[in-house]
């Protein structure tokens, strides 16, 4: 167990903290150097490696990662270690340090940051502890080749710059300082920090799934709604026995005429128990998906509580759809890595914009189902088939679409802590 003191308090960490780095000439590496030193002051365990010599980050319990822009563009290492551990990184919430601006100059300051914003955002899988922007160091007389030719080009940047160090190390220390009790704050979950994202979610990373859970909540209240609809109908039917395995909820209802007297089935021996135990297991379903979805195990329990709607006469449907909402409601606080792999970046995203539209049609589309088809049908005499299949394709449709969208959403937020401001580094 390593200990750290902060201000009278006790940080626990029994991991250690690793600090990788990327370096072209070696001032990344003093960076790196001088927060690992602050680290160490404040008696915690730390490695210090080049993101190249890095073979696992198991063991760690947290990570600091550094590396210069050059050109627009993250040092290659630190893009292939992005790359290469975005399982782990997925898992685990690194801070991240970048070293780039050579002026103080306003608008050098904003264009730096949105050099790293754009490569930041090239990974939106990764959700960092926290990110900060230094001063970059600056030595003609150290540049390799091709650096040197662009250099020495009229319309290069760098032509002509005399050599500077604008790393601020003053403000580098108190960002380091400032680590410590955000790695204290992420270690305060219950399986310890290296498993910040599967313990209790921060405030960031509540919204992450925030897509998710809103599907799973609302559709999840929509099939339970439709179990207990079965279930009125069949205790109304009395204590009779079924001719079957496959029932009628409403057989003998005009009101439900449209929809066939609404079929389910039940593997007890008596419709007016089934009615009950459909309208008990329908209103679990409807506590649950109000109050517990988020939790963990919801999604599996919704998937167990439509199960049973389904075996005492909760509907076909509803169940059967209840049991894939609850299968989504298992990644409500899981990574989303598989979109992250298979679908192109701009599909993805497009993909996701259509999450609000989707879901705002999906809802009004299940109840122009229920009861908006019995509605036609007994009030107004329409009693249209094709009327009747086309809204049961556009419910279905939206919901799917809903359903893919919603995952596709979560998988492209972002955590809050994003690239911070800027820090001029007057030496």
């Amino acid at each position: 167990m390593i200990q750290a003191e902060k201000k009278g308090r006790t940080i626990q960490m029994k991991e250690k903290v690793l600090v990788a780095y990327a370096s072209q000439y070696g001032s990344t590496q003093e960076v790196a150097e001088a927060i690992a030193a602050t680290l160490r002051e404040s008696n915690l365990a730390v490695d210090l490696q080049p993101m190249r010599k890095v073979k696992s980050l198991a063991g760690y319990g947290a990570i600091v990662l550094g590396a210069p822009i050059y050109m627009g563009l993250l040092h290659k290492d630190m893009q292939s270690f992005l790359a290469l551990n975005q399982e782990a990184l997925t898992q685990q919430q690194p801070a991240i340090y970048v070293l780039g601006p050579l002026s103080i100059d306003e608008k050098e300051l904003q264009e730096s940051r949105a050099m790293l914003d754009k490569e930041l955002a090239k990974f939106p899988w990764l959700a960092p502890l926290a990110v900060e922007m230094f001063g970059g160091k600056y030595n003609p007389a150290r540049l390799n080749l091709p650096h040197r030719l662009i250099a020495s080009l009229p319309a290069s940047p760098l032509h002509g710059m005399p050599a500077k160090d604008l790393r601020n190390w003053a403000a580098i220390q108190n960002w380091a300082k400032s680590l410590v009790m955000k790695f204290q704050m992420a270690s305060l979950a219950p399986c310890g920090l290296s498993r910040t994202r599967a313990g209790v979610p921060q405030s960031g990373e509540m919204e992450m799934k925030n897509a998710t859970k809103i599907f799973t909540s609302t559709f999840g209240v929509i099939m339970a709604l439709a179990g207990l609809e079965h279930g009125v109908g069949e205790v109304l039917q009395g204590n009779v026995a079924p001719s079957g395995v496959m029932i009628l909820s409403w057989p003998e209802s005009a009101f439900f005429h449209s929809l066939a007297g609404e079929s389910a089935m039940t593997i007890i021996p008596n419709l007016l128990l089934t009615g009950i135990l459909a309208i008990f297991f329908s209103l679990l379903l409807l506590v649950g998906s109000i109050l517990f979805v988020q939790r963990k195990n919801g999604g599996l329990i919704m998937i167990l509580l439509c199960i049973a709607m389904l075996l005492a006469g909760g509907g076909i449907f509803p169940p059967i759809l209840g049991i894939i909402i609850g299968a989504v409601g298992t990644r409500i606080n899981a990574p989303l890595p598989w979109w992250r792999r298979h679908l192109p970046l701009g599909f993805r995203r497009f993909l996701a914009s259509l999450w609000p539209y989707s879901y705002t049609a999906c809802i009004p589309s299940w109840f122009a189902l229920v009861p908006g088809v019995p509605i036609l049908c007994y009030f107004f005499g329409v009693n249209n088939p094709v009327l009747i299949l086309g809204i049961l394709f556009f419910a279905l449709s939206t919901l799917l679409l809903t359903m893919f969208a919603g995952l596709a959403y979560d998988s492209e937020r972002q955590n809050d802590s994003r690239p911070g401001r800027l820090v001029p580094a007057v030496i």
